[in-house]
């Protein structure tokens, strides 16, 4: 096992330089688009201004199709997911924009793990504080979208917080037991999804099948996007994220009631920050 954990560590870190690269080039490409519309008078339809301001959602390809590309010929089971899990303080020198993605390369273990074994059960061990108020701004009065402020992703590294834990799972069913960072359960497409903990924001990200459970508070913009499948909240919704409207199958609820559906698209995050 000590071999495979060394293998595994090795393209675990290989990978964390991948998407280095990748945020560098992200960062960028995004600095040229801003300079060109300041260029033409300014202005982003809002968008645009999401996705060039919150650079850290990662709703590209890129992360997952580099850590399957990676782990591709590596024999690995929940064993070995979890010595990676312990090991997320090895992965923070790469800066904090970076450290988000470490996630996204333990997910892709776990659903290839998931597509042979029924269950499986990991402990992040982590239960600092997910929502500090302080990280949050107030509502843009364009979008009415409240912008994270950068200081959350330094945080979220500083306490090991993982994002994108448990992300584009399509079968099984993971339990998972602590606190996590932003986008739980990302994509989630027909997996049974457990966490017994807190999440951090934007967490049931896109989900379009399956059920998703968080017995603990779930952070800001909960199942933004969301196409499907059932979010079960035992505890407290910061907010809910955009159109969760009749248009949408997702059904979200909260401590055992359904939330009502709004009858017209409501703007992000209508139901407030607290």
């Amino acid at each position: 096992m000590q071999k495979t954990i060394e293998v595994l560590v090795g393209k675990a870190h290989k990978y964390m330089q991948q998407m280095a690269s990748f945020r560098a080039g992200q960062y960028g490409r995004n600095q040229n688009l801003i300079a060109k519309a300041l260029e033409l008078g300014g202005g982003f339809h809002p968008e645009v201004r999401r996705d060039l301001a919150v650079m850290d959602h990662d709703t590209t390809e890129v992360p997952f199709l580099v850590a399957g590309r990676l782990l591709d010929n590596t024999l690995y089971g929940p064993q070995e997911i979890q010595e990676m899990l312990d090991k997320v303080g090895e992965f923070t020198k790469y800066g904090s924009k970076t450290f988000c993605n470490y996630g996204t390369f333990l997910s892709v273990m776990i659903a290839r793990t998931l597509n042979e074994s029924d269950e499986m059960m990991l402990y992040t061990r982590n239960d600092a504080i997910v929502h500090v108020p302080d990280f949050y701004v107030s509502l843009d009065k364009e979008t009415s979208y409240p912008w994270k402020m950068e200081n959350s992703d330094i945080y979220e590294q500083d306490n090991l917080l993982i994002a994108h834990l448990g992300s584009r799972l399509k079968h099984g069913r993971l339990v998972v037991l602590g606190n996590v960072g932003k986008f739980f359960a990302y994509q989630n497409s027909g997996a049974d999804v457990q966490l017994d903990g807190e999440c951090g924001w934007r967490s049931c990200y896109e989900v379009s099948d399956g059920r998703v459970t968080i017995n603990g508070t779930a952070g800001h913009a909960l199942g933004e996007y969301a196409r499907g499948g059932k979010i079960f909240v035992n505890g407290k919704i910061r907010s809910i994220g955009s159109y969760y409207t009749e248009a949408y199958g997702h059904e979200i609820f909260n401590n055992g009631k359904l939330v009502p559906k709004e009858k017209l698209e409501p703007l992000p995050f209508a139901n407030g920050m607290n």
